[in-house]
């Protein structure tokens, strides 16, 4: 009944702004301290469940089918809780002030954070992705609405950016995980209704647009993070999605090229997370992304080149094993070996090691992160574990050859043996941790003797600390 009168108030025409938006404020919490996930109603329904065993005779067993939905009052409010917000955040006429909007987009954010979606319950499911839509599409029409001034602007985006935010998914929680993203929400990304937005997001005008650039940034970021093959839909989308980090990576501003470097990580960081849900071509990867990786290793910007390490550490074991079956050509001179070779070379300072160095701490930091998880995909797994693009197994193993895996070690250890004498702690600490990868390799003869006096020497500098 709160819940009713307080949607009533919302809607009435009659009342003052700020009374909206005490109620608007009032609803949110209201909302969050529901507990709508403890009042879900489950049924069940007894079918027959066919298989087959290897004789390929049918036994036919008993199945339960469970559906999970809101009902009663509780989803009739919640039902036009939804109605209310989308008719405000479509509303042209004016109608409400910058600030009624801005609680209005915080409330949307709220409704998708807490109200439990399930597949099941399709009407909710359609609702959401309505509401969705008509956040996106209100965000579309601020560019071109002259009756918000650029402060305005700046507030409603605000408000925007921390509502995609939520919807979108991606918040670490306590236990270490990150919150999923909800079901309309990826219905909404997958549909064509969102092609527009997309378009807008994957728009350079739009990143470089002081009022716009920090939430295009972060909500593109926060989008292929959590469901990367949006940005690879369609070829037109690849095509614009390359486009659009090639202009930022060449871009004459540092801040510029960062941005093209954190798109890249933040895509390279979902497709490793969820690879087994992904239909993005490994190729894709090997041959497009990888070089733009390369080609950020040498950046100017200490922060580039550190973000371009961290991106190699989260490439994929089935990326490096094409990297590395990979035949150096005068059109294509990158091999596998090269890019480990890059990587590699940022892990030493000038003052230990003769070849490739580098003098800012916190890439040398992240090389050698970097290689630590390159060693554990590519030398510690074996391909038992490993999956490629049509789903089999590789051969069991490691994902390179034993020659050339002992090759990568012996060179691991040539330059963490230098690195363990580093100046800065940081760097020394995540060297420790690097070797611990290369050292617990299920095939021991692929690394020399001279592991051993990486452990004595660790042991020294350990005592040392």
């Amino acid at each position: 009944r709160g819940g009713k009168g307080l949607l009533c108030m919302i809607e009435s025409s009659q009342i003052a702004s700020d009374k909206r938006i005490e109620a608007l404020f009032a609803t949110k919490e209201f909302l969050e301290a529901m507990p709508l996930r403890l009042w879900l109603s489950t049924t069940t329904s007894n079918i027959n469940n066919s298989t087959h065993n290897h004789t390929h005779q049918t036994r036919t067993q008993p199945s339960f089918l469970a559906s999970r939905h809101l009902s009663g009052r509780v989803k009739g409010s919640i039902t036009q809780l939804f109605v209310v917000t989308i008719k405000m955040l479509q509303n042209t006429s004016n109608m409400y002030s910058c600030e009624e909007l801005s609680v209005v987009l915080t409330l949307a954010g709220a409704i998708m954070a807490n109200v439990p979606f399930y597949k099941d319950d399709t009407e909710l499911v359609k609702s959401g992705v309505s509401l969705m839509s008509a956040v996106g599409n209100f965000i579309q029409r601020l560019g071109s609405d002259d009756s918000f001034s650029d402060d305005q602007r700046c507030k409603l985006l605000e408000a925007a950016q921390q509502t995609m935010h939520i919807s979108i998914g991606g918040t670490m929680t306590q236990q270490g995980t990150r919150t999923p993203m909800p079901l309309p929400t990826l219905k909404w990304f997958e549909s064509t209704a969102c092609a527009p937005f997309m378009d807008r997001l994957l728009d350079i005008g739009w990143l470089q647009q002081p009022n716009y650039r920090e939430f295009a940034l972060n909500t593109l970021c926060s989008v292929i993070r959590m469901a990367p093959w949006i940005a690879t839909q369609t070829d037109e989308r690849v095509e614009i999605f390359l486009q659009l980090l090639n202009q930022l990576l060449s871009g004459r501003l540092e801040d510029t090229r960062l941005q093209g470097i954190t798109l890249i990580e933040s895509f390279l960081h979902g497709r490793h997370e969820s690879l087994g849900r992904m239909t993005i071509e490994h190729d894709f990867v090997v041959r497009q992304i990888c070089p733009m990786l390369y080609s950020a290793l040498s950046d100017r910007g200490a922060s580039i080149r550190s973000n371009a390490a961290l991106g190699y550490g989260v490439i994929d074991p089935s990326d490096w094993k094409l990297l590395f079956d990979l035949k150096s050509t005068e059109s294509d001179p990158l091999t596998g070996e090269t890019h480990f070779d890059k990587v590699l070379s940022l892990c030493n300072s000038p003052h230990t090691f003769s070849q490739g160095c580098e003098e800012n701490g916190s890439v040398r930091s992240a090389a050698c992160k970097a290689i630590g998880q390159i060693c554990s995909q590519c030398i510690s797994k074996p391909n038992s574990q490993q999956y490629n693009k049509t789903s089999t197994l590789f051969s069991q193993g490691t994902i390179i050859d034993d020659v050339l895996a002992r090759h990568m070690s012996q060179k691991v250890v040539d330059s963490m043996l230098a690195s363990l004498q580093d100046s800065n702690g940081t760097v020394r600490s995540v060297v420790l941790l690097a070797l611990r990868e290369c050292r617990t390799c299920n095939n021991r003869k692929k690394v020399s003797g001279a592991t051993c006096h990486i452990r004595v020497s660790a042991g020294i500098m350990l005592v040392c600390q």
